[in-house]
């Protein structure tokens, strides 16, 4: 017999095996509560920590509130939580840094994935090729259209070594774009100095391609060269006839008269060789970023006045008249006046040598747009439309034969562009073969507030990013 005591129906006696299952009805059923109460804990719990697997740990499980192994559980979770939203704070941060970094370079940068395809560029490749459209997606030959290009990305995909790359791409002739950001028109062609290197990432082998644009370098290369070029045959020609004359005048026999055509030859080459070395001397100045002018208000029919003076006997022996159609009273200018002068003499200058005999030289002036706008017209034999934006460059002659009888150094156009550049003004040519030229230039006009100290600091400004070559 087993005494059992039951709340509220006082003290019963039980047989001993009747008394043994009701407690083990009775453990049974505890443990299947705990149970039951501690699997629902855990499986909200589960369902709770379920999103951090999705990269979510915004949301923390509450706390179960039963002091138990669940809460001590819920406790650890909320300190792992803390850690892991701490460390995507600032995963995110510095992937947003790498980010500004990236679109900030002002190299181009393009990344190319294990299949091939782009998978990552920046704002300075999309600039740089803004007719090929959107660029991650592609292949590398879509990308640049360049078969080198795609062969080294294969190499390096392939385990072999990164190769630094000089490519010309965009060109004239190259299929538009459907998605060209610029009407569908071809690129313009650019020179790349490409350097390739492998990126190891977790889907396999990748390339990294950093483009440094080398256009301008290379065009400047360029320019150099046919400078040197240039210089090189204009000095040469006349220190040749230089040198024919002085041997033949060293042996001795030569008449009185030819000595004297011999010398008179010497001497003007020797005039020539001295002018193409002070125009020379002359434009490295001005392209100096040193160079500076003394600008201020000049009278536009004083400047205009002088310069025919000095050219009046050369217009005499070609024959040619030289008009003066700037009026009395126009606005003062903004100008250096030598250089002015310089200018107008060029121009006029230029006119008379390429005038026939019985044509006519004029200069003019108005006031158009806020400006003194400066004509010299001619009617000379004119310029082909294909030489004219090529007219102001250094050497460029129409007719190199007859500039060099004439005694022109091709170098005068070019100090006309950069005098009238640092002055702030524009320039311009309008020519039709056989129907003369008109060389044209604009200046500032004096007075009210371009006379004040702001606007001369302005001014200042500006000839300096023209000197430098900054836009």
């Amino acid at each position: 017999m087993a005494v059992v005591g039951l709340a509220g129906l006082g003290t019963l006696v039980l047989p001993l095996p009747i008394a043994l299952g009701l407690a083990l009805l009775l453990g049974l059923a505890g443990t299947w509560w705990l149970a039951d109460r501690l699997t629902r804990s855990l499986r909200e719990l589960a369902g709770q920590v379920r999103p951090w697997a999705e990269g979510g740990v915004d949301r923390l499980p509450p706390r179960h509130g039963g002091g138990d192994e669940v809460d001590s559980i819920t406790a650890v979770l909320e300190n792992m939580g803390g850690s892991l939203r701490t460390r995507d704070d600032a995963r995110e941060r510095e992937a947003q840094k790498l980010r500004q970094i990236l679109e900030t370079m002002i190299e181009g940068v393009l990344v190319i994935g294990p299949d091939g395809r782009v998978s990552l560029d920046n704002a300075t490749m999309r600039r740089l090729l803004p007719t090929i459209g959107k660029l991650t997606g592609r292949t590398a030959i879509e990308a640049l259209r360049s078969t080198e290009f795609d062969a080294a990305v294969r190499s390096v995909l392939a385990g072999g070594p990164a190769p630094v790359l000089d490519l010309s791409v965009g060109a004239a002739g190259a299929e538009p774009d459907a998605n060209a950001s610029v009407g569908g028109a071809p690129a313009p062609r650019r020179t790349f100095r490409v350097s390739m290197a492998p990126l190891s990432v977790d889907e396999g082998r990748s390339v990294i391609a950093v483009f440094h644009d080398v256009s301008r370098l290379r065009e400047l290369e360029n320019l150099r060269r046919d400078f040197v070029a240039n210089v090189s045959h204009e000095l040469r020609t006349p220190l040749t006839a230089i040198k024919g004359y002085v041997e033949t005048l060293r042996e001795g026999d030569v008449l009185p008269a030819d000595r004297i055509r011999f010398l008179d030859t010497v001497s003007r080459h020797t005039d020539r060789l001295s002018t193409l070395i002070e125009d020379l001397l002359e434009l490295s100045r001005l392209e100096s970023p040193e160079t500076r002018l003394q600008v201020q208000p000049v009278a536009m029919e004083t400047a205009a006045q002088r310069a025919l003076d000095l050219l009046e006997g050369a217009a005499d022996n070609q024959n040619v008249t030289l008009q003066n159609n700037v009026p009395n009273g126009l606005p003062l200018v903004i100008a250096d006046a030598g250089s002015l002068e310089q200018i107008l003499v060029n121009l006029l200058d230029n006119a008379i040598k390429y005038t026939p005999p019985g044509g006519q030289v004029t200069l003019s002036a108005v006031r158009k747009d806020g400006r003194i706008r400066v004509t010299v017209v001619d009617t000379g034999i004119g310029i082909p439309a294909g030489d004219l934006p090529r007219l102001f460059e250094r050497f460029f002659r129409v007719d190199r034969g007859r500039s060099r009888e004439q005694g022109g150094t091709g170098l005068g156009l070019a100090i006309v562009k950069h005098l009238v550049h640092l002055q702030g003004g524009e320039l311009g040519v309008e020519s039709e073969p056989g129907r003369g030229s008109t060389f044209w230039f604009t200046l500032r006009i004096a007075g009210g507030s371009d006379t004040s100290v702001a606007s001369a600091i302005q001014l200042s400004r500006s000839v300096d990013r023209f000197a430098t070559g900054r836009p």
